[in-house]
């Protein structure tokens, strides 16, 4: 396990690789967005493609823009207003809503746009939600499912013609800024599909929502999907503040599992999410947050170095504690089997062990 010698991320990040010079793929792509990319010209080349879909749709909508309410969708959305376009929004609601997230998502639905917003049965959805966490390591897998392919299905029923999501591929590392555009899934999956899930209490006609439409439907319906973050600079403190001045109100102190305040707030699980990731990849979403810091600028990595060693690891605050045992009771799981089920995915080429201690092989220094 190495870091990158630029930011914190470890080359056991998912798709994350390091070059001769000791820097990851994602400061590699971040160089490039910030030195290497005319976003005068990337301006011109959206207003090009928008023109094809502002106003064709009769009176309908111009695009569709998968939202939570939080920040990344209130920038979305306001910077597709600012161009002229109407949007609908699709709001998949993918597990019990914090009172922050429906804070920000009424602030979000305020601003003035038509939403459908789809529930699934809580019944089925919790069910899945366990098994998800106890095959994969990965409670949020129908989360995203749900969100990707009910978008499509959306977009479909409803005619419209263009997805807007928002970060564009530079901030994962693709500088080719295909991220989400091939409409390939691949990356969600790990390895499973809906149907793996059907059992006694989940059938085939419960997972319609999470079945993404073949490439066929979908080049039959002449959709196509974009990430706004490939044609508009992806900037987060100017983000921060346009949207802070539009309603959206953070967290007033650190979120779970991280030190910042203003990201997945509508989430109660997210601090789960980044336990997993540590188990599994040995960095959480504090060492994520800290290095897209240090490639926007705004912190040294050795003020990264410091955060992530503070704010990664376990479930410890007594917030995170809270929704924690909100997740169990949510998933029917005993704090026993929780853990159970987590241990399964600690990666032993990263941790090893003492006594009763786990610490990583590798330290972040």
């Amino acid at each position: 396990m190495r870091y990158c010698n630029k930011c914190v991320t470890p080359d056991t990040r998912p798709s994350v690789t390091l070059d001769n010079e000791g820097v990851c793929n994602l400061c590699r792509a971040a160089e490039d967005k910030h030195d290497g990319i005319d976003w005068h010209a990337k301006a011109q080349e959206l207003e090009e493609i928008l023109s094809q879909y502002r106003g064709s749709n009769g009176n309908g909508y111009d695009c569709l823009i998968p939202a939570s309410g939080g920040k990344d969708s209130t920038w979305q959305l306001l910077t597709i207003m600012k161009l002229g376009l109407r949007p609908l929004i699709y709001h998949f609601s993918t597990c019990p809503m914090t009172d922050q997230g429906k804070k920000n998502f009424d602030n979000f639905v305020d601003l003035g746009v038509d939403v459908v917003h789809h529930i699934p049965n809580p019944k089925v959805y919790s069910h899945l939600m366990r098994q998800a966490f106890v095959e994969t390591g990965n409670h949020c897998l129908f989360c995203n499912f749900g969100i990707f392919a009910g978008a499509v299905q959306v977009a479909i029923n409803y005619g419209i013609k263009l997805i807007v999501f928002g970060e564009g591929g530079s901030e994962f590392g693709v500088k080719d800024g295909k991220y989400y555009d091939s409409g390939d899934l691949s990356f969600l999956d790990q390895g499973k599909k809906p149907q793996d899930f059907i059992d006694a209490e989940v059938s085939e006609a419960d997972l319609t929502i999470f079945n993404y439409p073949t490439r066929d439907e979908i080049q039959t319906a002449g959709v196509r999907q974009i990430c706004l973050g490939n044609y508009v600079k992806y900037d987060l403190p100017s983000q921060l503040k346009l949207v802070k001045d539009n309603g959206f109100q953070p967290h007033d102190g650190p979120w779970l599992g991280t030190y910042v305040n203003h990201s997945d707030l509508d989430c109660p699980f997210f601090g789960i999410h980044g336990y997993l990731m540590n188990l599994k990849f040995g960095y959480g979403r504090a060492n994520a947050d800290a290095s897209k810091e240090v490639r926007n600028g705004t912190i040294s990595r050795e003020k990264a170095v410091e955060l992530a060693n503070q704010y990664d690891g376990g479930i410890h605050s007594p917030l995170e504690k809270q929704y924690l045992r909100q997740f169990l009771d949510y998933t029917d799981l005993s704090e026993q089997e929780f853990h159970a089920a987590a241990e399964k995915f600690r990666n032993n080429d990263i941790w090893e062990r003492s006594g009763n201690c786990w610490s990583k092989k590798a330290e972040l220094k």
